[in-house]
């Protein structure tokens, strides 16, 4: 279809937009492709292909997999979240948004980091794959934004970073005989996205838009819209224009209806609902109580140990860090501590 309307994300000649038909001169129609679709196309990719070049960086998905191996057999995690589903996924779970996007995240290319840093076997040449995983996660950030501060808004440095990372996939395929990060069809809807993101934020904020919150422009609630109605259908999961028409009139009367039979008004509810509310207070005072009583008990603990002076010196072995699992230890540790100084 793309094609057909002359849209083309071929790095050669780019066009990410066409004239409106019927509306004024000057009004355009742009093309997305939804960017957690993206997503899960670019891990299916790296984990058949195992790894692909992006900018200057060489991502191996091999890295993923042994730090799962790795977190497995570990007490305390540096990654806690990092499941076998995400770096295995079967069948269905290769087309799990949330699989893909929790792997190309933050907390992993940080993980990735302790143990290139801790000389972990494995882990020596990580670093690509870090900053790919990085720069996955801040990409999907901006275009799947949802709230107010985390929308784009004008003269944000998130502007420059989506042209950054344009520039950085147009100068990735004119390396010859390069192996991709994506397949050519993902990059190429990549690159339209990109430009039509960027020419949209121009546009809105020429019309005096303050912010602009991207997951609007994806097609998440538009599927699951979708998915509703044919979960409704029953065994006809392709339903007429007739059917659906139907089922849309159906869900539009379902839930008000499903709770007006549902609610009553006696009085005993009511008793219910306050004595509920009464233990839920009651109980939240008996929290607050006790964790009081365990802050001035550690508080107490701590000020009753032997102090070392200040110029007694400190044995550097004590501090030294010679695995992930002991900088996730002192890292919680630390984290402990100052939240008890709250």
């Amino acid at each position: 279809m793309w094609t057909h309307l002359g849209i083309s994300g071929k790095v050669e000649h780019p066009q990410c937009k066409i004239e409106h038909p019927c509306l004024p001169e000057g009004t355009f129609l742009h093309f997305i492709c939804d960017v957690p679709h993206i997503v899960k196309c670019i891990r299916n990719h790296m984990m058949k292909h195992k790894y692909g070049q992006v900018g200057e960086y060489q991502a191996n998905f091999q890295h993923y997999e042994r730090l799962f191996e790795a977190e497995k057999k570990a007490a305390i995690k540096v990654v806690p979240k990092l499941t076998e589903h995400h770096v295995k996924p079967q069948k269905l779970q290769t087309m799990n948004v949330r699989l893909a996007t929790q792997l190309f995240s933050r907390s992993v290319s940080i993980g990735l980091k302790v143990y290139r840093q801790m000389m972990v076997p494995g882990f020596a040449d990580s670093f690509g794959t870090e900053q790919f995983t990085m720069l996955l996660n801040d990409l999907f950030d901006i275009l799947n934004s949802k709230v107010p501060a985390a929308g784009i808004r004008k003269g944000s440095p998130k502007i420059k970073f989506l042209d950054d990372f344009l520039a950085m996939l147009n100068e990735t395929e004119s390396i010859p005989n390069v192996k991709l990060f994506a397949s050519r069809q993902t990059i190429e809807s990549l690159r339209v996205t990109l430009m039509s993101v960027l020419s949209l934020v121009e546009f809105l904020f020429n019309q005096g838009v303050s912010y602009i919150l991207t997951a609007s422009l994806n097609q998440d609630p538009l599927e699951r819209f979708f998915g509703l109605v044919r979960s409704f259908g029953g065994d006809e999961d392709h339903p007429t224009v007739t059917k659906f028409s139907q089922l849309f009139r159906l869900l539009s009367l379902y839930t008000p209806v499903k709770l007006a039979t549902k609610g009553n008004c006696e009085a005993g509810d009511e008793r219910v609902l306050l004595s509920t509310f009464e233990s839920l207070g009651e109980k939240r005072r008996e929290a607050l109580l006790q964790k009081r009583k365990v802050k001035d008990e550690v508080f107490q603990r701590l000020t009753s140990l032997p102090s070392r002076g200040l110029s007694a010196p400190f044995d550097d072995d004590v501090y030294s860090v010679s695995s992930p699992e002991k900088a996730a230890l002192y890292y919680l540790a630390g984290y402990v501590a100052h939240k008890m100084m709250k």
